[in-house]
């Protein structure tokens, strides 16, 4: 998917960071996402709180680094795309991001 729409339909304060490893120029992100799904069926509306894992595999300018701090996860463009988790911050290559699971 774009970069642009993964920054537009995401709400990264859902996102439960798991794991998180640069090698090779690929920045993937393991996360655990929290949704909330409202369920309408002939009158009845049943509600589901439900928890996902996925893999978002990111391109970015550096080679390889070791990410301890994954406190605060954000994707952003200032001209450039960005993407901070903790507090590193990297440089994205390409304008796509990868959902690998």
């Amino acid at each position: 998917m774009t970069l642009d729409f993964f920054i537009k339909s995401y709400d990264f304060s859902n996102f439960e960071i798991k794991k998180v490893i640069l090698k090779n120029y690929k920045l993937k992100v393991y996360v655990t996402i929290n949704a909330h799904l409202d369920l309408i069926a002939n009158g009845y509306r049943p509600e589901l709180d439900v928890d996902y894992d996925t893999i978002f595999c990111f391109d970015v300018s550096k080679e390889n680094d070791i990410i301890k701090d994954k406190s605060f996860f954000k994707c952003y463009k200032n001209n450039i795309y960005y993407i901070e988790i903790g507090n590193k911050k990297y440089e994205l290559t390409n304008d796509f991001v990868e959902i690998i699971k």
